[in-house]
């Protein structure tokens, strides 16, 4: 290596250092590791969150199968107990709180639509192969280099994902990323902390213990129930997971499952 060569090779070390340091301390602030995780941790991650969509998915229709099972109880409720001449005008608006309860469902709890299927109908496909009027909402809490959420949207690719960071320079490589893959994150800076979760139907998040800390409260206040939170390593202080995968790595990393309002918070 030349005289140029080694001129060259230090004023790359002398601007990568603070941009490192920048990096590192950015992420160190919010709780966001400043490594992303490994390929057998996304690939786990990815799994729990084709998982936490079927049951989403599945509860929906459960609560879609039950609204419809009321209509014929109420016909048969009108054909007993009303007069023959009121019944066509009862009948009528029974069905039209039906069919106003069913759309309220459709808008409200879980934001994911599928067409009604009868009981016979066969069990729920993998997130892959479903279709929906409106794609499941996942954030990602501290996206990072994007590695994950790509990882995400790779095995499911019906979901919308929006990921959070704070961190300049991982959320320009996360960009370019998913430019380059051709994908529809929106990888957007943010303050995780400040952001609402509320249309969240999955959050997931790899985090350090003390921002596990601090964004405990605030997931518990804005997300919806049966919104699904999967960690990947750290614990959510005070709440029951309903369920803990440990990878293949070396390290055994865990993987938490929660589900707000089902069984998360300890007493």
């Amino acid at each position: 290596m030349g005289f140029y060569g080694i001129v060259v090779l230090c004023v790359v070390i002398v601007l990568a250092i603070p941009a490192l340091l920048v990096l590192v301390y950015y992420s160190w602030r919010n709780g966001i590791s400043p490594m992303p995780a490994s390929a057998r941790v996304r690939r786990t991650m990815s799994e729990q969150v084709s998982l936490a969509a079927e049951r989403i998915i599945q509860l929906q229709q459960d609560k879609i199968d039950t609204i419809t099972q009321q209509i014929p109880q109420i016909s048969r409720q009108i054909a007993t107990e009303v007069e023959p001449d009121k019944a066509q005008s009862v009948w009528s608006t029974s069905h039209s709180s039906a069919t106003d309860s069913l759309a309220l469902f459709n808008d409200s709890m879980i934001s994911s639509a599928r067409p009604i299927e009868s009981k016979s109908s066969p069990p729920v496909e993998p997130l892959s192969r479903t279709t929906s009027e409106t794609p499941l909402q996942i954030i990602e809490a501290g996206s990072g280099w994007g590695t994950l959420a790509l990882h995400i949207m790779q095995n499911n690719p019906n979901v919308r994902i929006t990921g959070i960071e704070n961190s300049p320079l991982p959320l320009c490589c996360s960009r370019v990323l998913s430019r380059w893959k051709r994908t529809n994150i929106q990888f957007q800076q943010g303050d995780i902390y400040l952001y609402p979760y509320e249309q969240a139907d999955i959050v997931v998040c790899y985090l350090f213990p003390g921002a596990m800390r601090k964004l405990r409260p605030i997931l518990e206040q804005r997300c919806r129930p049966h919104t699904y939170v999967i960690s990947a390593c750290f614990a959510v202080p005070e709440w029951e997971p309903e369920q803990i995968i440990l990878c293949s790595d070396w390290y055994h990393t865990p993987v938490y499952v929660y589900r707000c309002g089902h069984r998360s918070y300890l007493a």
